[in-house]
């Protein structure tokens, strides 16, 4: 049975979601998509660009998963109608009716693979402001199809006020910008409302000077390659700024084969108390190669038809389809 506000059931009365942040930088590059269509001139840059994002969309839509690393926002009518845990005493009583806690109050995040969970808002029923779930009070499923959200065991979800869009999750969702055999990229991103502090980057025992809570890609990468175990040229980043989106880092050079540690970060920030403000990290998961090749496909076989079409619409190909189909997940968008 499926209860207002528990998403496992997708009842579009309940939820919705809409991107925050859209990705820094598209799965395919405009080079790699030209010599993957064999364009060889410069002339309809333009239109091949435009494709690309075409592409990427429709396949996002195709396989219900968001691809290259994004921020979302999923609006719901309340939280999951159980939480907590069932505790001993409980438990020897015997089969107990539906409205006790449970160990469930599991939400399930649409548009995998969930790199983070940046925050949980609710609006409070007394004041009817926006308040923070702490996030030392539930738990998330890193990279895993679906993303899944759920309070720590002795903790239950909060009560919002009963109107609709009374509860946001924010999180970041999607591969890292590399594919199958490429090198590893990490995700970098601030949970939470931060409004001021700093906070520093560890790798392989090494720290960062301290960075500002407002700091650009910029700012990170040259953190980072100042470290004696990374160095010049062994590490690139994009996106940001903080706190606004998340920044990506891609290993590089002498490091961009085999498998990298993660870089940790530690937190001096302030902000709203509730949100416990932090730098979060993350290892990125690549990219299939598969989803990057059928992109390709798509934009060569749009492009090659885009004469003979007389509606907006993407030449699909049973090649591309079949390409995209191992990473389908799902029955909604």
């Amino acid at each position: 049975m499926t209860w207002p506000g528990l998403p496992s059931g997708f009842q579009q009365n309940y939820w919705r979601i809409n991107q925050l942040i859209p990705p820094a930088q598209e799965p395919v590059t405009l080079s790699d998509a030209k010599n993957f269509a064999r364009i060889e001139f410069d002339n309809d840059d333009a239109t091949v660009t435009d494709l690309i994002t075409a592409a990427r969309e429709y396949a996002e839509v195709a396989q219900k998963r968001a691809i290259p690393t994004q921020v979302f926002q999923m609006y719901m009518m309340g939280f999951s109608w159980s939480g907590g845990y069932y505790d001993r005493i409980i438990r020897s009583i015997g089969p107990s009716p539906w409205w006790l806690p449970s160990a469930q109050g599991i939400m399930t995040i649409p548009h995998p693979n969930v790199q983070m969970v940046l925050s949980v808002q609710y609006i409070d029923p007394s004041s009817g402001l926006w308040d923070y779930v702490q996030p030392s009070t539930y738990t998330f499923s890193y990279n895993s199809t679906p993303g899944r959200i759920s309070p720590i065991e002795g903790a239950v979800w909060p009560l919002p006020r009963p109107q609709q869009d009374n509860v946001i999750i924010t999180f970041v969702s999607g591969y890292g910008p590399t594919a199958q055999g490429s090198a590893q990229s990490q995700t970098l991103a601030v949970q939470g409302v931060a409004t001021s502090g700093t906070f520093v980057l560890s790798w392989n025992g090494d720290t960062t000077t301290n960075l500002n809570w407002n700091c650009q890609s910029s700012d990170i990468q040259t953190a980072l390659q100042a470290l004696g175990n990374i160095g010049a040229n062994n590490v690139t980043c994009i996106g940001g700024p903080f706190p606004v989106a998340p920044i990506i880092a891609t290993w590089a050079g002498t490091l961009a084969s085999g498998y990298q540690p993660l870089i940790t970060a530690t937190s001096n920030l302030s902000g709203i108390a509730t949100s416990q403000p932090s730098v979060l990290t993350n290892i990125a998961p690549l990219m299939p190669s598969s989803t990057r090749t059928a992109l390709k496909q798509i934009v060569a076989d749009t492009y090659e038809n885009r004469e003979a079409s007389m509606d907006i619409t993407l030449k699909i190909t049973p090649t591309s389809n079949r390409m995209l189909q191992p990473e389908m997940w799902g029955s909604y968008v």
